[in-house]
């Protein structure tokens, strides 16, 4: 008898939703799978030049210890307004190293975000 369905979310987390009173709610694996992604937003002013900062975005995140370079790191333009774009970023890593993998790349994007205002200032 199946107890149990398998969803993997899209940070490559495994849960388990129970058919049963037991398991009524969605049990959270963070362990069952080789890595997570690292969920992340970049809001840059809408003069930047995505096409430039995208790949050396990329290059720098790859450069962490910890993130995996399979899957690649993925960045992307996500939306656009006309004060600004937002980048999605999302580094990979191991669930062990999920919060310093988080903590080090805000602190690049952080970085490119105030490299960018002090070029405008």
């Amino acid at each position: 008898k199946k107890t149990d369905n398998p969803i993997n979310t899209s940070e490559n987390v495994l849960n388990l939703v129970g058919n049963n009173k037991i398991f009524s709610d969605t049990i959270i694996n963070f362990s069952s799978n080789d890595f997570r992604s690292v969920e992340l937003t970049a809001i840059l002013p809408g003069t930047a030049d995505e096409q430039a900062i995208i790949p050396r975005l990329k290059d720098q995140i790859a450069r962490l210890p910890n993130v995996l370079s399979s899957p690649a790191v993925d960045v992307h333009l996500s939306s656009t307004t006309a004060d600004s774009i937002t980048l999605s970023v999302r580094p990979y890593c191991h669930n062990n190293h999920y919060d310093s993998v988080h903590r080090q790349t805000l602190a690049l994007i952080r970085a490119l975000m105030l490299n960018m205002s002090e070029r405008h200032a």
